[in-house]
Order: C-alpha cells, then structure tokens, then sequence
C-alpha cells in the first residue's frame, strides 16, 4: 500500500498532498513501523499542532496509551466510560507517565503557541500530583 501510495504521489495523481501525508503515517502504523510513524506523525504536528487525530497517532507510534485513556482529551459516551475506568484502574505506568512528560515537553518546545501541546499534558501531570507523586513539571 506504500508503494501504491508513493508510486501515485510521485505520477502527480494524487491530489491531496497533506491527505498522502495523513494515509502515509496511518500505514506506518499498521504496518508495525513504529519509528517511521512516529517520525510521519511528528511531520503532521508541525503542519496542525491542534490536531487531537496527529497526536493520538503518536501516542500509538511510541506505543502508549491512546488518548482519551486516563482522562486526556476523552469524549463522551461509551469512550469516557472505558477512559474513567481505566483512570480508575491507575491508567498509567510510571515509566509511560515519564514518557508522556518527555513527549509533550519536547513538543511545547518546538511549537510554543500550540494550546494542545499544553492541554493533554494537564490531564496525565494531574493526576500524578493527586496520586501523591509530587510531580508538577513547568506548562507555561
């Protein structure tokens, strides 16, 4: 499917490029790609750092809870119930928490204005202060 996918780029017959970009990242992460689909996902974050989709795509490229596990930008319904229990359940790792922290860090650092970049990390950095951690890293 890649190689359908860029074969079609490269004629000029695809019309959409960010949609190729989008379909790109999508197969890396089927195809166990993980590094290439972090790297894809990051690509798209630069373009729309406000895209909740790119940065559930990333958490799945670095193999960590996806959002809306542990409260980050859930939505309602059937969802939010699996996400309040997992919440319930501790949600996290301390090693994922950790990751997470690194992750969010890096890209408030490369995209400043980015109001996603600061929210979803409230969520996870929240409840590791309630949970006793003591842990509350610098969002500005």
């Amino acid at each position: 499917a890649l190689g359908v996918l860029d074969a079609g780029s490269a004629a000029g017959r695809l019309r959409d490029p960010l949609g190729v970009k989008e379909q790109r990242a999508r197969l890396f992460l089927a195809a166990g790609r993980y590094a290439d689909a972090e790297g894809a996902y990051r690509q798209l974050i630069a373009i729309n750092t406000e895209n909740h989709k790119y940065h559930a795509g990333l958490h799945a490229a670095q193999q960590l809870p996806p959002l809306g596990v542990n409260g980050s930008s859930g939505s309602a319904g059937a969802g939010a119930a699996a996400a309040a229990a997992a919440a319930a359940a501790g949600g996290l790792s301390e090693e994922q928490r950790q990751r997470l922290v690194e992750v969010y860090g890096e890209l408030q650092a490369e995209h400043p204005h980015s109001t996603t970049a600061r929210r979803i990390p409230l969520d996870f950095l929240v409840r590791s202060w309630a949970c006793g951690l003591g842990r509350v890293a610098v969002w500005a």
